[in-house]
């Protein structure tokens, strides 16, 4: 079981987002400094659907490591071995006694895409266009200003490709942000909003791999979104929920099935 499958299942069993290590780094801020982009997603995710002082109290927590860490020398970075020994602490859990098997994958949105390439034409400029790309100017979190202002430069694409052939609408899916969602939706076509990446993926089916639950609601609800699309196995964005089982497999079947 991947790392980032690991933490999102400890966290919907109840374990703690706010723990520190020795360096006073949360679980965030640990994915963070290790480039661990798809734990960066899955926290950014679940911490959605929490409380405003669970969300306060680990943006405190990163601000006070961030405070520290420009007065001290930076932390050697944690092996892979070590990062998924602090995930799989969270909370004292027993991993295999407690957690049931889930096959929904959390992938990060910046790794080298893996599985079958299909021959999917990009509807949009390339990541080896001269032009200016939304995709590869956004880093999660994605700031809505600056978004902003790349939206309203004409001479931004907004439905281009990064070199890894993912669109913003991909990325900010993949983060589950409704807000960049929303800002972007109405700057692509249809075709645009149902690009398939290299593995045949569109925006809806990164949003229910990485269980952005609210993103997968507000895109079954648009009628541009096609969700019979099938990615490169064969795939429809129903089919990657219904692989899975859980309390968050049931809220993104019923968010992706309410508009039906």
């Amino acid at each position: 079981m991947n790392t980032a499958k690991a933490a999102r299942l400890l966290l919907d069993a109840g374990a703690s987002i706010t723990v520190t290590d020795q360096w006073h780094r949360g679980p965030l801020d640990v994915a963070r400094e290790n480039a661990e982009n798809a734990l960066v997603g899955v926290f950014a995710s679940w911490l959605d659907t929490q409380s405003a002082d669970l969300k306060k109290n680990v943006e405190e927590i990163s601000a006070a490591f961030l405070k520290e860490k420009n007065n001290k020398v930076e932390p050697n970075q944690q092996s892979k071995v070590q990062l998924q020994k602090t995930f799989l602490q969270l909370g004292g859990l027993n991993l295999k006694a407690n957690l049931k098997k889930v096959e929904v994958k959390e992938k990060t949105m910046f790794a080298k895409a893996e599985g079958k390439v299909t021959d999917k034409k990009p509807t949009g400029k390339d990541a080896k266009s001269t032009g200016k790309i939304l995709s590869k100017l956004v880093d999660f979190p994605g700031d809505v200003k600056e978004i902003t202002k790349h939206l309203s430069n004409a001479e931004v694409d907004p439905a281009g490709t990064d070199a890894f052939g993912l669109t913003a609408l991909h990325k900010f899916a993949s983060w589950n942000k409704t807000e960049l969602v929303d800002m972007l939706l109405p700057k692509l076509t249809r075709e645009q909003i149902n690009f398939q990446d290299r593995d045949g993926k569109t925006a809806l089916h990164w949003a229910c791999e990485m269980a952005s639950v609210a993103v997968v609601s507000q895109l079954a609800a648009n009628n541009f979104v096609d969700a019979s699309i099938k990615d490169g196995k064969g795939r429809t964005p129903l089919d990657i929920v219904n692989s899975g089982e859980g309390t968050v497999i049931e809220r993104l079947r019923k968010a992706l099935t309410r508009a039906a």
